[in-house]
């Protein structure tokens, strides 16, 4: 199947990529890679990875009109912060360092090198589910670009949906 590019899930079990360690990890892939990606930032801030409270989220947004705004503005305005309760401040801070960082190694590193230093940047522990993942970018992603990586997860994802008996687009 991988020869082919045709994405599969073996097993019974929940694939790692729909657990919520794989969810978490996919929302900070596509927070680098497309700085519009709001859905993905509000999982990723909420998130273990981030650790943001509901009260930092919301003055994040009221700050700027939206979440996008409010960190951009927060990146680059650090003297309008004090709105921003500790310790989501400092939450923010790293993370906004540690983005710009990772966005501009996106290009230039690969992909297994880039999500290790970001999930190490963020505290992750490792589990088999993020073992699975980080060996996934390592293999499947090393000819690819984010991009095209976070397209093949889509894929991958659905195809565990699929062999779990789940839907993701059915009620």
């Amino acid at each position: 199947f991988n020869r082919h590019g045709i994405p599969y899930v073996s097993g019974r079990r929940v694939s790692f990529l729909v657990s919520r360690e794989g969810r978490d990890i996919t929302a900070l892939l596509h927070v680098i890679a497309n700085p519009r990606d709001s859905i993905s930032l509000v999982t990723l801030l909420r998130g273990p990875l981030v650790g943001l409270s509901d009260e930092g989220l919301l003055r994040l947004r009221l700050g700027a009109g939206s979440v996008t705004s409010g960190l951009n503005k927060f990146a680059h305005t650090p003297a309008d912060n004090s709105e921003i309760p500790e310790p989501d401040r400092s939450r923010l801070a790293a993370f906004c360092a540690n983005l710009n960082r990772w966005r501009q190694d996106q290009p230039i590193i690969p992909l297994d090198t880039l999500l290790s230093r970001a999930l190490s940047d963020c505290g992750v522990d490792t589990s088999p589910n993020v073992e699975s993942f980080l060996q996934l970018a390592r293999t499947t992603g090393a000819a690819m670009d984010l991009p095209a990586f976070l397209h093949e997860l889509e894929g991958l994802a659905e195809a565990a949906d699929r062999s779990s008996g789940r839907c993701g687009g059915c009620s």
